[in-house]
């Protein structure tokens, strides 16, 4: 079944049995963890080596390095343009570890940006608080997490909400692009974050990887290991997650989590005691 030049049906690859710290540990004078060629000390020096945060840098590097393989070897080229945006003003959670990586990002590269962002995420706070009442009430609240994911019941599918908070309003750029979350990078790319609007209204499918040459796209899975340690963890034999919530959340009341984001820069056992067992 075709439409125009696109072909319907997706071909599907796995990410899986994939070493996902792979990247090499890094000590203070060897390259830094985020891949810029500059020693660790002269970049992220906060960042401790077998950190969460740390270990997070290579998940996302390892991530985009296979996804890289896939556009090579598949021919495959992105529907998604720089400036267009269309996804990233969506209503969506990440976890801690993914809000803090962002915020150790900024603070190194940009304070003052990471300054002016906490404001702006305060303020949309409040504008959820008065649109969605229902949903600020379960983020402020002790929910359990399988009632976390259920924003969605609050806030239908397809309303438009607010820019992310990390997106450029005038040149519609992300500003945190090298340490955007996980949904970002699988959106698109991924069956279960494809919902794109602007496909959707063309009425063409939800997959935004497609060959110019072969006509097809490819539908990119994963296995559950991506998420290990990123939003589920391992506490004395247990399996424990860490609740989500959205960036601006994270950011209005980024206070509140100091204790654990400067745990999260350290020992994983650090932040397991404070996120976990304070």
């Amino acid at each position: 079944m075709h439409s125009e030049s696109y072909i319907i049906v997706p071909r599907k690859i796995v990410l899986k049995n994939i070493d996902w710290t792979a990247v090499k540990s890094m000590g203070r004078n060897d390259e830094c963890v985020c891949g810029s060629g500059k020693r660790s000390k002269s970049c992220h020096p906060r960042i401790e080596q077998n950190s969460f945060v740390g270990n997070l840098w290579k998940k996302y590097r390892t991530f985009d390095a296979k996804i890289r393989e896939i556009v090579e070897k598949e021919n495959i080229s992105f529907i998604c343009k720089k400036g267009c945006a269309n996804c990233c003003c969506d209503y969506f959670y990440v976890s801690p570890l993914e809000y803090f990586i962002i915020k150790e990002y900024l603070l190194t590269c940009s304070p003052e940006i990471f300054e002016k962002t906490k404001v702006r995420g305060a303020w949309q706070l409040q504008q959820l608080k008065e649109l969605y009442p229902a949903e600020w009430k379960r983020l402020v609240s002790t929910a359990s997490l399988d009632d976390s994911f259920q924003d969605h019941a609050v806030i239908p599918d397809g309303a438009r909400f607010f820019d992310c908070p990390f997106l450029c309003e005038t040149e519609r750029i992300c500003k945190v692009y090298e340490v955007r979350p996980f949904i970002c990078r699988l959106f698109g790319i991924s069956s279960v974050y494809s919902m794109c609007r602007k496909l959707q209204k063309k009425q063409r499918s939800r997959f935004l990887l497609f060959s110019q040459k072969r006509k097809h796209f490819v539908d990119v899975a994963y296995d559950s290991e991506m998420q290990n340690d990123v939003d589920i963890f391992w506490v004395n034999g247990t399996q424990r997650c860490t609740r989500p919530y959205p960036l601006f959340y994270f950011l209005a009341n980024d206070n509140d989590y100091e204790k654990i984001f400067e745990a999260a820069l350290c020992s994983q056992e650090a932040f397991i005691k404070a996120e976990f067992q304070s």
